[in-house]
């Protein structure tokens, strides 16, 4: 039906008429949905063209926004990217950049100069940003702490993990004091912030992290629950770096033993677990029981995903390397062969 008063407005009052153009871009998002990405994609350009052509105003800045919005749904970042800047630009110039338009515009240039590779880009929009909010709403407002664990989750991606960790405790700090140190979303923080401790050798600290993070969630969350066996498997991963092979197994199964009862056993995540499981046999030596996992990991990926899933491949590198240590070289090979 609207598609159809889309075709009568236009007919009726031409494709570059107001009254045109409201109708169609409200049907962008809805044919988008639906898959009829011939028909919406026409529309985003016609709006375009049209929004191109408008004096500067605070309305320009709205269809710019929403063009923005429709380029990152297609996963054209870059566009994206560029048209929310100018919808800010836009706004200001009107004078009508209040907080909210701001911190939308500068969210979504991050989101989309992380997408395709601008690191700087996105680290400076964050920070654009954060200013922005704790002059609004103060340092311990939950939104800052939002933004100050998003800007660090990427300073941590791109190696600068002092920032990050200073970010992950600033967030954690006010979070705390706002909804509790029993939060699920404190808990998600903490445990990020065990992940970038871990990743830099401090073994210890981010075990206590982990250690206390278990502890909460297990009563917060109950005791058969993804987000636990998340926690649980990410304190194994400690384990293993601080070489406590039997707290390491005992919990990659017991995450294990959750997921295949929450998500079960034919599920990205759990083949995953098996996987690591496998892996961590092989570093302790009992080979045969390691090979049983990987390849029980391997038959579940090959089941769920599409042939050429870059998980496929890293199962039969795992099998490969294994295969070779028992000295069976042929079938090694044939797996090394078809992970490249």
């Amino acid at each position: 039906v609207g598609s159809e008063m889309c075709i009568r407005d236009r007919n009726k009052y031409g494709t570059d008429d107001p009254r045109t153009v409201d109708a169609e871009r409200r049907l962008i998002f809805p044919l988008y949905t639906n898959g009829e990405l011939g028909e919406s994609n026409a529309i985003a350009e016609r709006l375009i063209s049209y929004t191109n052509a408008m004096a500067p105003s605070g309305k320009k800045g709205n269809f710019l926004m929403e063009i923005a919005e429709y380029k990152t749904r297609l996963g054209e970042y870059r566009d994206s990217a560029n048209f929310a800047e100018q919808a800010l630009a836009q706004w200001q110039q009107a004078g009508v950049a209040g907080l909210a338009a701001s911190v939308s515009a500068r969210m979504s240039v991050a989101l989309a100069m992380r997408q395709y590779g601008d690191y700087a880009g996105a680290i400076e929009s964050y920070e654009e940003m954060i200013t922005l909010q704790r002059r609004a709403y103060g340092d311990d407002a939950y939104i800052v702490g939002v933004s100050e664990s998003n800007l660090a989750l990427l300073l941590h991606e791109v190696g600068r993990h002092e920032e990050a960790e200073k970010l992950f405790r600033s967030a954690l700090s006010a979070w705390e004091k706002v909804i509790g140190k029993n939060h699920r979303d404190v808990l998600i923080v903490r445990s990020n912030l065990a992940a970038l401790l871990n990743h830099v050798d401090r073994y210890d600290e981010a075990e206590e992290i982990l250690l206390d993070v278990n502890a909460i969630a297990s009563q917060v969350l109950g005791p058969d629950n993804e987000e636990l066996a998340f926690y649980i498997e990410e304190l194994a991963m400690v384990h293993q770096n601080q070489e406590k092979a039997a707290e390491a197994e005992a919990g990659i199964r017991k995450a294990l033993a959750i997921r295949e009862k929450t998500i079960g056993i034919d599920h990205p995540v759990t083949a995953r677990n098996i996987a690591n499981l496998g892996r961590h046999l092989m570093v302790t030596g009992e080979l045969d029981a390691a090979e049983g996992y990987l390849r029980q990991s391997l038959e579940i990926r090959q089941r769920i995903m599409e042939p050429s899933d870059i998980d496929i491949a890293e199962s039969k590198a795992s099998l490969g390397l294994l295969l070779l240590r028992l000295g069976r070289l042929d079938e090694a090979e044939t797996n090394l062969a078809t992970a490249l």
